[in-house]
């Protein structure tokens, strides 16, 4: 893995690893072992970490730790590189009971609307496979990349 990145102060006891490469499913990933890695080889001094497509925050606690020094050692980690690459990582898949009806998928009445029948909505929402790339502000709640892009610019 040898990725360009830039490493900022965003807030007092707060860093930004802003990763500047196309966002990738083999991106996510490596970001997902790395913030593995960091919180790992960090916890004592951290707070939080946020990681996310292409980004990965992290909240430490100042007074065990200063910014100056915390950032050398976050260079290392990433100069490093991840312990566990993405090729090697396994990668579960998990099927997720899915209802096409319009009174709990009101969205499904736009696809109607152009003459896009049910049958190919379930088709081409049911194919692909799915990454969780990020996780959200409510527990749970996973932001995915692999969706089909006819079926957003039909919607």
């Amino acid at each position: 893995m040898n990725y360009r990145y830039t490493i900022d102060p965003v807030a007092e006891c707060s860093i930004l690893i802003s990763f500047e490469e196309p966002v990738s499913v083999e991106l996510s990933a490596n970001i997902s072992a790395l913030t593995k890695q960091i919180q790992g080889e960090l916890a004592p001094w951290l707070m939080n970490i946020t990681p996310s497509y292409s980004t990965i925050l992290i909240d430490y606690l100042p007074h065990r730790i200063s910014v100056f020094e915390l950032c050398p050692i976050i260079e290392s980690i990433l100069v490093q590189g991840v312990k566990e690459t993405y090729e090697a990582t396994e990668k579960p898949i998990i099927d997720l009971p899915v209802w096409y009806n319009e009174a709990v998928g009101p969205d499904l009445k736009h696809y109607i609307d152009q003459d896009i029948t049910l049958e190919e909505v379930i088709k081409l929402h049911s194919q692909p496979v799915y990454n969780v790339s990020a996780i959200g502000f409510a527990p749970g709640f996973a932001f995915l990349s692999g969706v089909s892009l006819i079926c957003n610019a039909r919607v």
